[in-house]
């Protein structure tokens, strides 16, 4: 059967995605990011490589300028300046910002002339008056490849100067005119590298997904592929049971069955046996090389990583939870979250290249650097409470890494049975308490039997603290049930009870970091002035956050009570 040669369209793999001239596969991210940024709101797209970041950064750029936006889009990998001079880094990214917007202003002779004040107030000084004072339509700020700031020693007052915008709106209106989108391979607990300051913990993150038959307008593939639409998707369904949908892997399988000009369905699978035969045969593919320096590089802990990826590959149901290990794997990009809200390995590829004997090696190549360094360095080598329990768990760090994950399960089961309302962070707290105390040189001979004494009597704190928290989880219910019967935006046909429901169950969707805000924000109803003080914030930009918060949650439980009444 002969491809066809379209000229209108061409498959680009690699690199950011002409939609004028490539083709450009349209998903949900795409109209929930532009959603966000029309409203104001701040936005992270942060997922691992390859994933059509990028690419989608350049069409919502687009669309906002066609609606009057001014807009720009820096990539921070590139070269802004000497790496170790903040200065010079700060200078470069302002004046990226200040051509792109056509500002009529020396960022240079503004910077220097603003020396006697912190970087952080020098930023939020430059973004207010001359980015935000003198633009008559509202500004959108890009800032691509955000994960080489990771290794910037300095770059930690850029993120607390943009969060202080963003808190900082309700006492400074011009700050309403400047909204950020932040694109990378990271974790908004990442950006801010000083523990002792206040995490990175504004604006919306949007997953990008892999593309899907049944989600997706994947008709411009088709015909791509093929004369005959029919034809062409058939190839491409045939190509998607390989990739999983992943973006960069469709799009190359697609581009090299266009390039051999006569191929069939059924060939696609010795197409994958040419190309993807193993690991050892890719070790100059950029693709995968990425995969492996992230691994290599971001991931703190790889032996508990991939004792967990272990697991995943050999079919283990695994929850996605907000741990490091998770989140560490799904940056990588090797396992992603499914339907059901299980970490499965990202496609069939990834599972022929990815294999037992790969981690085996890499734990190989990982002792075998960790014998190194304890030589070089004996004196500098320190073991953490959390190594400690780790290596009472077991000798071996790998299996060590399972029986961690069983025994965290295994408690996240103990919380769920006391009917406890956050069984994950419950866990969590648990194996905190007792690494401290392993750390503290107490020495513990039943450490399963420990953990769970620690837990009953974390389950006994927490069934008090449910106590009081039904008080104002119920003022939260009625605040939110009082301002939606204002606006006619909640139905009351619901029980107090099924409102209850739905509203647990909404907060679970909020991060860790928002729960405790608004949980704490309406167990201080008459001083919230401590309270934005115990927050390093002022009680404006409380309130303000308090506001987004109890929106987002407001519409989560409109949909959660809606089914209830549908069910």
């Amino acid at each position: 059967m002969m491809i066809a040669q379209t000229k209108q369209l061409r498959l680009q793999v690699g690199g950011t995605v002409n939609p004028r001239t490539s083709i450009y596969i349209v998903r949900p991210s795409d109209d929930e990011l532009f959603g966000l940024l029309q409203r104001g709101e701040y936005a992270n797209v942060l997922c691992s490589r390859q994933m059509g970041k990028s690419s989608l950064l350049v069409r919502t750029k687009a669309r906002l300028q066609d609606q009057g936006y001014a807009t720009a889009a820096l990539d921070v990998a590139g070269y802004l300046g000497t790496m170790g001079d903040a200065n010079e880094w700060y200078q470069g990214l302002l004046d990226g910002i200040a051509q792109q917007l056509h500002l009529d202003v020396d960022v240079i002779e503004w910077w220097k002339a603003s020396r006697a004040i912190t970087p952080n107030q020098r930023l939020i000084q430059f973004f207010r008056d001359e980015i935000a004072a003198k633009s008559s339509v509202p500004v959108v700020i890009f800032l691509d490849e955000i994960d080489s700031t990771i290794a910037l020693p300095f770059t930690d007052d850029f993120f607390v100067a943009i969060r202080a915008m963003y808190n900082n709106r309700a006492s400074e209106p011009l700050f309403e005119r400047i909204t950020f989108c932040l694109v990378g391979v990271a974790t908004p607990d990442e950006l801010i590298k000083n523990l002792r300051t206040t995490p990175y913990n504004i604006g919306r993150t949007v997953e990008l997904q892999d593309f899907d038959f049944d989600r997706d307008d994947l008709r411009p593939l088709f015909r791509v592929l093929a004369d005959d639409p029919a034809k062409g998707k058939a190839i491409a369904e045939t190509v998607l049971r390989w990739t999983g949908g992943h973006p960069y892997l469709t799009v190359r399988l697609c581009d090299q069955l266009v390039a051999t000009s006569r191929i069939l369905p059924e060939e696609v699978d010795g197409l994958i046996n040419r190309e993807f035969g193993s690991l050892d045969e890719l070790h100059s593919d950029v693709h995968f090389q990425q995969v492996l320096r992230f691994l290599d590089e971001r991931v703190e802990d790889r032996r508990t990583a991939l004792a967990l990826y272990q697991r995943i590959r050999s079919g283990e149901q695994v929850r996605d939870e907000t741990t490091s290990t998770h989140i560490a794997l799904r940056l990588s990009g090797i396992v992603k979250r499914n339907r059901h809200g299980y970490l499965v390995v990202r496609n069939p590829i990834y599972a022929r290249v990815f294999t037992n004997g790969w981690i085996v090696k890499t734990l190989a190549l990982a002792d075998s650097s960790i014998s190194e360094n304890w030589i070089a360095r004996p004196l500098v080598a320190k073991t953490s409470p959390f190594d400690k329990l780790l290596e009472s768990l077991n000798s071996d760090r790998d299996l060590a890494g399972v029986e961690y994950e069983h025994l965290r399960h295994a408690l996240i089961m103990f919380f769920q049975h006391h009917n406890c309302l956050f069984p994950e962070d419950l866990a969590d707290k648990t194996l905190d308490r007792v690494a401290r105390k392993m750390g503290e040189g107490n020495a513990i001979s039943d450490l399963n039997r420990y953990c769970f004494g620690v837990a009953k009597f974390i389950a006994l704190e927490d069934s008090h603290k449910r106590l009081e928290q039904d008080v104002f989880t119920k003022d939260i219910v009625n605040d939110l049930s009082l301002r939606a019967t204002a606006s006619g935006n909640l139905d009351h046909s619901l029980h107090q009870e099924q409102r209850l429901d739905c509203l647990r169950h909404c907060l679970k969707t909020l991060s860790i970091a928002d729960r405790e805000f608004l949980i704490r924000y309406y167990d201080y109803p008459r001083d919230h002035k401590e309270l934005a003080t115990q927050f390093g914030i002022s009680p404006n930009s409380m309130r303000v956050r308090a506001y987004r918060l109890r929106s987002a949650i407001l519409a989560c439980m409109n949909g959660c009570m809606d089914r209830k009444e549908k069910g």
